[in-house]
């Protein structure tokens, strides 16, 4: 069988996190991969990834927002996808920060593209119970925020993906497909193939927060008939932001796309 080639692309503007993202791939069973960031944050640790052995070969894309806008998400993404085309990737996973993900998680994900491989492809994201103020020793470490590194997920889980409990019952197949608006990117998988046919992430949506990984899905399926493939074995959980980080709450209030996306597509 020919080896997939996996870029792995983490976009993050937070502080803290890179505890959490070593852990995670250190654990990898699959190791035909590399790691790609847009690190808003870089200039400040480029000595953090010099030192950790699985960071130290990371590749970078520029996420630099334009005046005015709060992020650069979908410019950051946009450069990935040019990347991963130019260096010979077959499959560009995302991972958003302050994820940790299975140890097979990566090897799940290249099995189902194998079988799919012109979908899209998403797995699931709980978040963990709030890990307490006591645990917070710097909302601005730049290793990580907590007092230790965090390299176990937690054990406790407060809020279960609504994809998997609501919408797609857990009787139901555990590889199925799915809509574009429940293709998450915060934990995914996108062929490289699609992205050598021009799919792209459009950049309205850096003028605002959130939907723009909605808008790239249904903007697959309109162009190129894109399938959405939902994978519930691959579960990975994460840490509740705007409880360690209440300000990015307010942030979304003041530039959420909704208005943006439900203009460009109608209300779902």
């Amino acid at each position: 069988m020919n080896i997939t080639k996996v870029l792995i692309f983490v976009p993050t503007i937070h502080y803290g996190g890179l505890d959490i993202l070593y852990s995670s791939l250190y654990r990898q069973r699959y190791d035909e991969w590399d790691l790609c960031m847009a690190d808003e944050l870089l200039p400040k640790r480029w000595h953090i990834y010099d030192k950790h052995d699985l960071l130290a070969n990371t590749l970078f894309v520029e996420c630099k927002k334009q005046e005015g806008n709060p992020r650069a998400l979908a410019q950051a993404y946009n450069n990935a996808a040019d990347l991963a085309i130019d260096m010979g990737y077959d499959l560009l996973i995302s991972l958003q920060d302050y994820i940790w993900i299975p140890d097979n998680g990566i090897e799940m994900f290249v099995e189902v593209h194998r079988d799919h491989p012109d979908a899209l492809i998403t797995g699931l994201v709980s978040l963990s119970e709030a890990p307490g103020d006591e645990a917070v020793a710097d909302a601005y470490g730049l290793f990580t925020i907590f007092k230790t590194p965090l390299y176990d997920k937690p054990e406790g889980i407060s809020w279960h993906d609504v994809r998997a409990t609501n919408l797609y019952p857990g009787d139901d197949p555990a590889i199925r497909a799915c809509t574009p608006e429940h293709w998450e990117a915060n934990w995914a998988a996108i062929p490289v193939s699609l992205l050598k046919k021009g799919a792209r992430w459009d950049l309205e949506y850096d003028k605002g927060i959130a939907y723009e990984n909605q808008d790239f899905a249904k903007m697959c399926e309109r162009e190129f008939s894109t399938p959405c493939i939902l994978d519930k074995r691959n579960h990975a959980v994460g840490i509740p932001h705007r409880e360690i980080w209440p300000e990015e709450e307010k942030l979304l209030k003041r530039y959420n796309n909704r208005f943006l996306h439900e203009e460009k597509w109608g209300h779902n």
